[in-house]
């Protein structure tokens, strides 16, 4: 009888613990589908360059390899599925051919690392860049009209890790 009571009190121990540690990975879970909730109604908006800071910042530094780029309003999509269903035309031979200044148009540059020193701190480097990074996009942004640009990545710490 004695082994039978020390068998039970066992096997209470291990439920209570398989139940603490469920708790736990609920909890963990919860918390986790409330950051990505948010992270998704920032980026159902558009991504602006202060959405895409929120969108760091919530993702914290376990996750800073995440890919950010900026989507498509629901209004461009609905354009592009409404084109999509029209008929299609088949162009004669003659237009088909077209010059290569009308394939390459301009070429957008890499962003390039801005000068540094091995007298600055690792927060003084890495905000350097930032700074210049988003210097970069801006003028992306400012210099070609949105509807030309192709999808380009928005996280400077994935462009290094890609690039390095």
């Amino acid at each position: 009888m004695v082994i039978v009571k020390n068998l039970s009190v066992e096997n209470k121990r291990k439920s209570s613990y398989k139940q603490n540690v469920k708790k736990i990975f609920l909890k963990k879970k919860r918390i986790q589908t409330k950051k990505m909730n948010r992270i998704n109604m920032l980026r159902k908006n558009m991504l602006t360059r202060e959405n895409i800071l929120k969108v760091k910042e919530l993702l914290g530094s376990n996750k800073r390899l995440h890919s950010v780029f900026e989507k498509l309003s629901p209004r461009e999509i609905r354009a592009q599925r409404k084109a999509s269903m029209k008929a299609f035309t088949r162009l004669p031979s003659t237009a088909l051919e077209v010059s290569l200044s009308d394939i390459y148009t301009t070429v957008i540059d890499f962003p390039k690392r801005p000068s540094w020193h091995y007298g600055m701190t690792k927060e003084e480097l890495e905000s350097n860049e930032e700074h210049y990074f988003q210097q970069w996009l801006d003028d992306v942004y400012n210099k070609y009209p949105r509807e030309e640009l192709s999808f380009f990545e928005h996280n400077l710490d994935v462009i290094i890790v890609s690039v390095s």
